[in-house]
């Protein structure tokens, strides 16, 4: 199972919805998966999709600060479709707290869960809360679209999550244009791992609005996140050792069928 950890330099290129979108494929590809909300300015997806409630990213760190278990992560995760989903507080205090807490710990953790993880480490900062999960991710990466202010800016990204590892990280484009993959990668050297197409209509069924499955499965956006998740799914290597089994979650929407690719089948 492999552990991924995503980024931007600015906000609002589509992190967020990129983290769903690969965390329900990988599931659906090679489950179970779970989406850790590790946004230092807060969370959204409780709003997004009407799971918000009393547990969270803060509940768990304050649970495992009194005795750490494998199995209390699962008390405090949400059921976003089949997806185990670890919501980060909706206020930006509480959610940088609850990381100060739990992010290295969780981090560390994660690889002993047979699960794939996919982490929303929201904006990039030298001092950012979330620094742990990119650090220790199988695979990290900057998401930025592929225009000159966003690329320069995603040179810094990049500059400061190669800090924390052996490799650079990869980018993720959102839309093809106007500079392509292969402009970037000739001009700054920047390893682009994929292309997600950017379309807006159809990523709303991914910040929770509702949208026939069959349309879209058949859509753009989504078959450019599948061919991600599967380049990622093939990267597993042998596991070793003993690993906590994980089911899939029981989705706390009240309509899930009626979400887009939330409905598996």
């Amino acid at each position: 199972m492999v552990t991924i950890a995503l980024t931007s330099a600015r906000c609002s290129p589509g992190v967020t919805t990129l983290t769903v979108g690969i965390g329900l494929l990988l599931d659906e590809i090679d489950g179970p998966a779970s989406v850790i909300e590790a946004d230092p300015f807060g969370g959204v997806l409780g709003h997004r999709f009407g799971i918000g409630g009393d547990k969270d990213m803060l509940t768990y760190a304050a649970e495992i600060r009194k005795k750490f278990e494998p199995e209390v992560l699962f008390k405090h995760t949400k059921g976003l479709g089949r997806l185990h989903c670890l919501l980060a507080p909706v206020d930006p205090v509480a959610s940088e707290r609850a990381l100060d807490m739990s992010a290295a710990i969780l981090a560390e953790e994660l690889p002993r869960y047979q699960m794939h993880a996919v982490v929303d480490c929201g904006r990039m900062s030298g001092r950012s809360a979330s620094l742990p999960f990119l650090a220790a991710a199988d695979h990290a990466f900057v998401v930025t679209r592929p225009s000159l202010d966003e690329i320069q800016a995603s040179l810094f990204a990049v500059r400061e999550v190669a800090k924390l590892r052996s490799a650079e990280p990869g980018l993720i484009l959102i839309g093809d244009g106007p500079y392509s993959a292969g402009e970037i990668t000739r001009s700054l050297g920047l390893q682009v791992f994929g292309v997600v197409a950017d379309d807006q209509r159809t990523s709303k069924a991914l910040t929770g609005g509702q949208f026939s499955a069959r349309k879209l499965r058949r859509s753009m956006l989504i078959q450019s996140i599948t061919s991600i998740a599967e380049e990622l799914a093939s990267t597993i290597t042998e596991e070793t050792g003993d690993r906590l089994p994980v089911g899939r979650a029981e989705s706390d929407l009240e309509e899930a069928d009626r979400v887009g690719v939330l409905n598996h089948g």
